[in-house]
């Protein structure tokens, strides 16, 4: 009986440690595991058509991304924002397996990089959920002026090809889009001060160890 004790005793410190070793972050009280970095790697080298990066800068490089994708999801729920929903998935889906010309191929791409589709659509609703909610949480902070869009204005028509053949649009012309590139811009800028501030105040642990 004893011994049968001690084999169980042994098995459940195992087991506990393997678990912690699978931790790559500790985020307050929340858990970032190994397997969703991996993940996250595999999910954004099916996206962008690359072959996937498992080099510890790349697998740093995601777990920050999940970081700063909970920090804002969380802040998301406790406002009770309105989000993006399965209903919206198909706008990026549709096109998506688009690409693959055939259900067949599109399954044998994710089968070829290690991902469900499951997993793939909720990588894909988390995403759609923090744009959605980071358009209604910081755009609205923005203001721009009309000396900024000018400035951004004659900032491109200092890129242009002095030999350019064909003239630039006008400013009235290029207003809405410089518009809609300085709001963009200025949001995210915003997000990245709020996230600053919010990994500050989170206790954020990420093991070195994991990433050698």
């Amino acid at each position: 009986m004893l011994r049968i004790l001690l084999l169980l005793a042994t098995s459940i410190v195992l087991l506990r440690a393997e678990r912690l070793e699978s931790i790559v972050v500790n985020l307050g009280k929340h858990v970032i595991m190994e397997s969703e970095v991996l993940d996250y790697v595999r999910l954004s080298s099916f996206l962008d058509e690359t072959a996937p990066d498992f080099s510890p800068e790349a697998r740093r490089k995601a777990a920050t991304h999940l970081v700063d994708r909970f920090l804002i999801l969380q802040d998301a729920a406790l406002t009770n924002a309105t989000l993006a929903s399965e209903a919206d998935l198909e706008t990026v889906l549709g096109p998506l397996k688009a690409r693959f010309q055939s259900e067949e191929r599109y399954q044998a791409a994710l089968r070829a990089v290690g991902i469900s589709e499951l997993v793939l659509r909720a990588h894909i609703l988390a995403g759609l959920r923090l744009l959605r909610y980071t358009d209604s949480r910081f755009k609205p902070e923005v203001q721009i002026t009309e000396e900024t869009l000018r400035a951004t204005y004659q900032s491109f028509l200092l890129r242009q090809p002095k030999q350019q053949s064909i003239a630039p649009p006008t400013f009235e012309e290029s207003r809405e889009q410089l518009e809609q590139l300085l709001s963009n811009q200025l949001a995210a800028q915003a997000m990245d001060r709020w996230l600053d501030m919010a990994r500050g105040e989170t206790n954020i642990v990420y093991r070195e160890a994991a990433f050698r």
